[in-house]
């Protein structure tokens, strides 16, 4: 839903305000354009600056999208882009052009079943005890537009296709969609004027009716996880293990965040969260030393090889699930090394996007959008953060002893003991060098001080 309200912003802007914009309020009213103008969410039609049908022509496109139809859309666009051309328009043609480049890239990232459908509705349906878990699709031009599910619990004794076809009228009086053909597992007794009851026997109009089961029966189980009473942490890891497609329940999860400066000091973090809360006395850290400069890919590669081979020689529990902080890059490289270690089916591994929180799972190519107050998602960047905050202490901690080593090792006389024992005394060079000339004698004693002193205060 955020990702189309801010695709809609960016390219179709809508007034915020609430002003009056009838054409007799704008003869008598100077205003004048609001922030959204300078930073491109609007046009200005209070200061006159776009028309009424300019501003009614964005309000009918984004309607066509949140129905659907994208590709009229981008049809309307196309010919406008040819006239603005015609006429010489260039600055209006180039806006055009790169509002139809958004909306191809926004439709390929529908969630597209079967490029053959058409427009159809389909409906399937999961059972328990007590009621129907009912799944309904609306597709057009091969992407789901419209998904919805409706539980109905049983109360009169009706029978399975009796309940259907009520969760089924319900559902479509809310839609009233124009289609000719739902797509069912079973064909109803009851008629539907101008509808064809289709049950697909094989191929692309299979998957999508299994598509549609899986989602019943995924949102059957979700309700019962939500009204069983276990504790939360318990409740936590399964709504994980259903939403993230885990194989097992993430008891223990361990996760891993390269830093580095410049592509130096690279360090790789693992925290290790324990039902659902961080485990800090079994974090870990890796000095990488065999990665090339900045190439985060082999950074992460040896650091969950390194990981993984010493819990296998040690014959170590492996974790439940393994998050990689990052992309498909990152995914890629960590899976690697398990593969490499013929570990990589017995665990679960997922990779975490920052920029916008998208889940990557192996084998599958579209990304995995998580509800932004989903306890799950909020685990996941908790888990992430973690990663990052222990990751940049050790990255801080061992620049800081390069640091040391580089000023003190050169200095004749200093040993490594020595400037061992500054470090544990000071922290910092900076902090050793204001500190008083007592301070250094009681740290290094008298003769170490007199040559710091030569060497650091000239």
């Amino acid at each position: 839903m955020y990702t189309v309200l801010d695709f809609i912003n960016r390219n179709f802007p809508l007034r915020s305000c609430k002003l009056d914009l009838s054409a007799k309020a704008l003869e008598h009213a100077k205003h004048r354009p609001c922030l959204d103008f300078h930073i491109g969410r609007c046009k200005a039609p209070c200061a006159l600056l776009q028309n009424e049908a300019a501003y009614l022509i964005s309000v009918q496109r984004i309607r066509n999208l949140l129905k659907g139809k994208t590709a009229l859309v981008i049809k309307e666009l196309r010919l406008a882009l040819k006239q603005a051309t015609a006429s010489l328009e260039f600055e209006r043609a180039q806006q055009i052009k790169q509002q139809v480049d958004a909306l191809a890239e926004f439709h390929n990232r529908s969630i597209v079943v079967s490029t053959s459908v058409k427009q159809v509705e389909v409906c399937h349906f999961a059972e328990d005890e007590q009621g129907m878990m009912l799944q309904y699709f609306y597709i057009d031009q091969g992407a789901i537009i419209q998904a919805q599910h409706l539980y109905l619990e049983r109360k009169l004794d009706e029978t399975r296709m009796e309940l259907f076809m009520l969760g089924l009228t319900e559902i479509r009086q809310r839609y009233n969609v124009p289609v000719k053909e739902i797509w069912v597992a079973a064909k109803p007794d009851q008629h539907i004027p101008n509808i064809r009851w289709y049950v697909p026997q094989k191929g692309e109009n299979l998957k999508v009716l299994e598509l549609c089961y899986q989602n019943a029966r995924k949102h059957l189980v979700e309700k019962h996880l939500n009204t069983k009473p276990k504790d939360e942490d318990s409740l936590l890891l399964q709504r994980m293990q259903h939403e993230l497609r885990l194989k097992n329940l993430p008891r223990r999860i361990e996760a891993f965040d390269n830093s580095h400066l410049q592509g130096t000091f690279t360090v790789s973090a693992m925290p290790v969260f324990i039902n659902g809360k961080p485990e800090p006395s079994a974090y870990r850290v890796f000095n990488i030393t065999s990665a090339a400069h900045a190439d985060d890919y082999a950074s992460m590669r040896e650091a969950v090889y390194r990981r993984y081979k010493r819990c296998l020689a040690e014959d170590q529990p492996l974790p439940d699930l393994i998050v990689i902080d990052g992309g498909k890059g990152q995914l890629q490289a960590a899976c690697e090394s398990l593969v490499a270690l013929d570990i990589f089916n017995r665990v679960d591994v997922l990779g975490l996007a920052k920029r916008l929180e998208e889940v990557f799972i192996p084998g599958i190519s579209e990304a995995l959008y998580l509800n932004r107050r989903s306890p799950v998602l909020k685990t996941l960047q908790h888990i992430r953060d973690e990663a990052h905050r222990f990751g940049l202490q050790h990255h801080r901690n061992r620049r800081s002893k390069a640091q040391y080593a580089s000023l003190l090792d050169n200095i004749a006389g200093i040993g490594p003991k020595t400037a061992d024992a500054i470090l544990i005394r000071f922290g910092s060079i900076e902090a050793f060098k204001v500190a008083p000339y007592e301070a250094w004698v009681s740290c290094v004693g008298k003769s170490k001080a007199a040559i710091l002193k030569i060497a650091l205060r000239q």
